[in-house]
């Protein structure tokens, strides 16, 4: 009898390990998608599974577990749980080698759970079910903009957290290995974000006071990059103003200017915005008073030459037009 309860007990715990493997493979595998991209591990399964299902079924037949212990001098269920056991772990093994090429080819998957990416890639006919996992993939973007038409496959942009839409500067589309369009997607999003912050330098007004209209008109992304690449500019313009002796006062008319850009943008939130425009302006206006703070100390710092490490310890933005 202690023979028999020791064969049962080492049985039982194959079983339940078989049992965790087998509902965690049978959800994956049930999936056309993945039994087209791994056909033998998919037949290694069914085989399988169709063991599992005569055992089980031996098992109702059998309902004491004493009795289905009964072969314990010979060790066939054990061993068979063992074997099946055995080929669940090649199987897992070939999984996540397969998930481990598609995050080569696109190493933001590396940011997703297996289970995550097994639910993407076992929908890869439907590429809207990429959507709940882009948030995680992409920094700050929430979902892409599909066609209008059901099951569209062009996408148009993408809608961040706060649900701020960025149009793409061109359409692409989501066909092929997910992977593969994923990567166009991001592609396509360092391009518009460039196309759009490089608008956003073109038009920006000559006197930098009155900015009211330009503030709004791109993504708050591209406006705050080049609120700090103008301040970068008329910084150094004004150390190469000292530097060269033309006006010893150049960081202070700046420091003047950059108040009145301040001053200005208060203006505009004590008035009525939107939701997202505001949360811009706040953003902005945390940015400018850093950046006049930064603008007294250098002048109480006396910086003089654009060498001067008060200035090179800073943050500066640049936009290089080289090769454009």
């Amino acid at each position: 009898m202690e023979k028999k309860l020791v064969y049962l007990a080492y049985v039982i715990d194959e079983w339940l390990t078989f049992q965790r493997q087998w509902m965690y493979l049978e959800n994956i595998f049930n999936a056309e998608d993945i039994i087209k991209q791994l056909p033998a591990e998919a037949k290694l399964f069914q085989m399988v599974d169709k063991q599992w299902k005569e055992h089980m079924a031996r098992a109702k037949k059998q309902p004491k577990a004493l009795d289905f212990a009964a072969d314990f001098e010979i060790g066939v269920n054990l061993k068979k749980f063992q074997d099946n056991n055995r080929k669940f772990d090649e199987i897992q093994k070939c999984l996540e080698e397969y998930l481990s090429t598609k995050r080569a080819a696109f190493p933001r998957f590396y940011f997703l759970s297996n289970d995550e990416m097994l639910e993407i890639l076992s929908q890869t006919r439907n590429a809207h079910a990429v959507q709940p996992h882009l948030i995680k993939c992409f920094d700050a973007m929430k979902k892409i903009k599909f066609g209008e038409e059901p099951g569209s496959k062009l996408i148009y942009g993408m809608y961040s957290p706060e649900n701020e839409y960025v149009p793409f500067s061109g359409v692409t589309k989501a066909e092929g290995n997910v992977e593969f369009w994923l990567t166009d997607i991001q592609n396509m999003m360092t391009q518009s974000l460039y196309d759009t912050t490089k608008h956003a330098v073109n038009i920006y007004p000559e006197n930098g006071i009155e900015r009211a209209e330009w503030l709004f008109h791109c993504n708050a992304q591209s406006i705050l990059t080049v609120d700090m690449i103008m301040w970068t500019r008329g910084v150094e313009a004004a150390i190469y103003e000292i530097m060269k002796g033309k006006n010893s006062q150049a960081l202070k008319e700046f420091l003047e200017f950059s108040d009145k850009q301040l001053k200005n943008m208060i203006k505009l939130v004590r008035g009525k915005l939107e939701v997202l425009q505001r949360q811009a302006m706040g953003a902005l206006i945390v940015l400018d008073v850093h950046a006049i703070e930064v603008v007294r100390n250098m002048i109480a710092a006396r910086v003089e030459n654009i060498n001067d490490f008060p200035w090179t310890s800073q943050l500066r933005y640049y936009w290089e037009e080289i090769g454009e």
